[in-house]
């Protein structure tokens, strides 16, 4: 019988438990209902600085550094996964250049 909850917990030092793995074990109530969301994501090259923020902060791991060099001398980022994209917009919170901004467009087969 399946209990919904993780097989292993460990416990806090507060002794609330917490679980070993799978890291997202909790499954929406409405999941494969509501459409499922996808970014694209757009940059504008010559305003990177290349600070990597959009890259290490990408909770998906869309992005990566380039190796392809911008007007200014830095390696500005690339999208290597974009149907890992969730349209988070966390990459566009954080562009201390505006560099990078994202459309948003329904996925595919989705309603």
């Amino acid at each position: 019988m399946d209990s919904g909850y993780p097989e292993k917990l460990t416990m806090q030092m507060d002794g609330t438990p917490q679980a070993e793995s799978p890291q997202f074990w909790r499954k929406p109530i409405d999941e494969g209902k509501a459409p499922k969301l996808v970014g694209v994501v757009l940059m504008i090259p010559e305003r990177c600085k290349g600070c990597g923020w959009c890259v290490e902060f990408c909770p998906r791991k869309v992005l990566v550094i380039s190796e392809r060099f911008n007007i200014k001398g830095y390696h500005y980022p690339r999208v290597a996964k974009p149907e890992e994209c969730v349209d988070c917009r966390l990459c566009e919170r954080l562009c201390p250049e505006f560099a990078i901004y994202l459309k948003r467009s329904p996925a595919q087969g989705g309603s």
